[in-house]
């Protein structure tokens, strides 16, 4: 069975649950949360939690998308 996942963008954070509940009424099987610039630098406990309590009220796995622009 194929799983088809969404991503998460920094800019949707403002609207996230709306956007993942929009996600999972689409079918999509997980959310893929990107980890680009500027995500660490929000409040991560509560963004976290957040999304921990949104994907477990609709049963989607997360799947991570890590930073492709190199950090010097």
């Amino acid at each position: 069975m194929v799983k088809v996942g969404y991503t998460i963008w920094y800019g949707d954070h403002k609207y996230l649950e709306d956007r993942i509940r929009r996600v999972y009424e689409l079918g999509f099987n997980y959310i893929e949360l990107s980890l680009d610039y500027p995500w660490p630098y929000i409040n991560t406990d509560k963004f976290i939690e957040s999304i921990r309590k949104i994907v477990k009220e609709y049963g989607l796995g997360v799947a991570i998308h890590g930073p492709w622009r190199d950090i010097r």
